[in-house]
């Protein structure tokens, strides 16, 4: 059992080692199989692409891509952490890209508008029963308030 804690805390120290942006240029980089290549799709210089091929090796312990011709060909272990990696990066998009979807029963916000005197007379009376029909229906937080505003203030 005590191998198996050995092991997690040294994964762990790993991960907190690893940068996403070279997991994320490792993925282009065997997707591309060319730095130069994999430095335009993530917009960065052909050098810079080079010295992240270079962190990743070392990171890795693995040459990862070598030089065949005019192309690279990834390593086996390359080749192993290719579907991993693809699924540890679209799990990680699809976390970073939720949106909270806007519950108004759980709303604490203010809405504040500013609008001329025609506006602030048609529009707001209708604005400002909105939260009102909210708290009604849920024990909603959010509350309009509204100002005069000249028109080159707006």
């Amino acid at each position: 059992m005590a191998s198996l804690a050995n092991m997690m805390v040294s994964t762990m120290k790993r991960l907190n080692q690893i940068d996403t942006n070279l997991l994320i240029a490792l993925d282009v980089l065997l997707d591309e199989r060319h730095v130069t290549r994999a430095a335009q799709r993530l917009a960065v210089t052909q050098s810079a692409m080079s010295q992240t091929l270079r962190r990743l090796r070392d990171t890795f312990e693995d040459p990862l891509l070598v030089r065949s011709g005019a192309t690279m060909v990834p390593t086996p272990r390359a080749r192993a952490l290719r579907a991993p990696l693809r699924n540890a990066l679209r799990s990680l998009e699809e976390a970073l890209n939720l949106v909270d979807q806007f519950e108004p029963a759980q709303a604490v916000r203010q809405f504040k508008v500013a609008c001329l005197d025609f506006y602030g007379v048609s529009l707001i009376p209708r604005l400002m029963m909105w939260p009102i029909s909210w708290a009604r229906s849920a024990a909603s937080s959010a509350s309009v308030e509204s100002w005069r505003s000249a028109p080159w203030e707006m």
